[in-house]
């Protein structure tokens, strides 16, 4: 009777403990979300530290669904906080962050509206001179103010680089995808471990009993 008496409290602390594990985190915790595009420059595109013809270029960043933001506008647009942007050029890691990342509002289902700009040396807020620059639906939903990032999929009308000059480039897809964090992570698998403990528990308790 001890042992039974002994083992419940222990079942029902593990039970605990994947129960927080499982069902706190989804809850407390705002999973970031990851901004990529990515795609290949034409032959006339000209060379500099961040393009060259005919290779091929990505890039990526981190933000939360809902973003601290900085130079917002209403009706106009939003610069929101980012983490680990990073950009490639041929497979190679291009050592660079960019000086400002915009969001922009667009009219629904307005092609050729400027979306999404990254803009390496100056801020945003008048479109970019040295960057690069997606035409996009809008990305977000609520005031500029207070966004809401929304994952997705968003194919270009238009995508060009700037750098002194404007040059058209081969469309692509800026995708935003939800990204568990990795405490999320190994909360989860503490849960699930926690569980397959308790099922096992509970079958030798019954095999016992039997």
């Amino acid at each position: 009777m001890k042992f039974y008496r002994a083992f419940s409290v222990s079942a029902s602390q593990v039970s605990f403990i994947a129960f927080l594990a499982l069902a706190v985190p989804s809850q407390v915790v705002a999973d970031p979300l990851l901004v990529s595009a990515s795609g290949t420059y034409n032959g006339a595109t000209p060379s500099s530290f961040f393009t060259a013809p005919n290779e091929a270029w990505s890039l990526s960043f981190l933000l939360q669904t809902t973003p601290s933001v900085s130079n917002a506008s209403f009706g106009v647009g939003f610069s929101p906080s980012f983490t680990d942007f990073n950009y490639l050029l041929n497979g190679s890691l291009v050592a660079i962050t960019p000086d400002d990342i915009r969001f922009w509002a667009v009219p629904k289902n307005t092609p050729f509206i400027l979306g999404l700009s990254v803009c390496w040396t100056s801020s945003c807020v008048g479109g970019t001179t040295e960057g690069i620059a997606f035409d996009t639906q809008q990305l977000y939903t609520g005031s500029e103010l207070s966004p809401t990032i929304v994952p997705g999929t968003y194919p270009t009308s238009e995508f060009f680089i700037d750098n002194v000059s404007s040059f058209g480039e081969p469309n692509t897809v800026v995708t935003i995808a939800l990204t568990p964090e990795p405490s999320m992570l190994l909360l989860s698998v503490i849960g699930l471990v926690a569980l397959a403990v308790v099922v096992q528990a509970r079958r030798a308790k019954d095999r016992v009993r039997t």
